[in-house]
């Protein structure tokens, strides 16, 4: 992507470019507004791809992240209750313990 950028800007150096291209000269043959058209989407093209493909990678990093995230928060919640309900285990034993003692 960068390299269309990297022609671009570097050819405008080159000693009369500017002129000839305001004259209607480019290097492809004569400027016209079908030939700026045909330029426009050349050079969209590339920039199109590379904007699919990261959103593409993005959506697939994000998916797995959501879906690690929710796997771990349903291992943690699991975790939680069953020490929770051991705790509350315990706890009602030691009262029916302490209840029969009596």
């Amino acid at each position: 992507m960068f390299c269309y950028f990297y022609g671009d800007f570097f050819s405008l150096f080159v000693p009369r470019k500017i002129e000839r291209l305001n004259q209607g000269h480019s290097g492809a043959g004569k400027t016209t507004p079908t030939a700026l058209l045909m330029f426009a989407i050349l050079m969209t093209l590339p920039a199109v791809m590379v904007t699919m493909k990261t959103r593409s990678i993005l959506l697939a990093i994000l998916s797995h992240n959501f879906s690690n995230f929710f796997a771990a928060l349903a291992t943690m919640l699991k975790e939680y209750l069953r020490f929770f309900c051991r705790l509350y285990v315990n706890y009602c034993e030691e009262k029916i313990n302490l209840f029969l003692k009596r």
